[in-house]
């Protein structure tokens, strides 16, 4: 199972970073590695926007008709880019890839956390039959 998730997480990974010709790393400053924070401390987190709201976003920043107070700094940011270009940036909160839909960055290592810690609880559980097992043999 660790195999799959890390699989997808790197293939995951391989599409929001390649996938549009917008350069993804000069938005991390401000809106965190994993676009996890508010930019600024008063944007919307991008890793919890839909891939439509995200790409709606991005153009409405390049024509003007979106954003609050940080407009004028985003508007400066994708200026050079062309809707398409925004339109293919892969943000947001599901992905269609080969027609299904790939969890977010944040839902890969919140599946790898329930995941070890259920192993935690099964080995637990597992050490406690072995230790019943022991004692009930020594019964008999």
């Amino acid at each position: 199972m660790k195999k799959v998730i890390l699989v997808v997480l790197a293939i995951y990974m391989t599409v929001i970073t390649v996938y549009g010709k917008v350069e993804l790393d000069s938005c991390k400053g401000c809106h965190g590695q994993n676009f996890e924070k508010k930019a600024l401390g008063k944007s919307y987190i991008v890793s919890e926007m839909s891939q439509e709201d995200v790409t709606n976003a991005l153009i409405g920043y390049k024509d003007k008709t979106y954003g609050r107070s940080m407009k004028g700094i985003m508007v400066g940011q994708i200026k050079d880019y062309t809707n398409k270009e925004l339109s293919e940036t892969g943000i947001g909160k599901s992905i269609a890839f080969a027609g299904k839909d790939i969890p977010t960055y944040d839902d890969l290592l919140n599946q790898i956390k329930e995941l070890k810690e259920q192993n935690q609880e099964l080995t637990k559980q597992n050490q406690l039959l072995k230790k019943n097992k022991k004692y009930s043999l020594k019964d008999k």
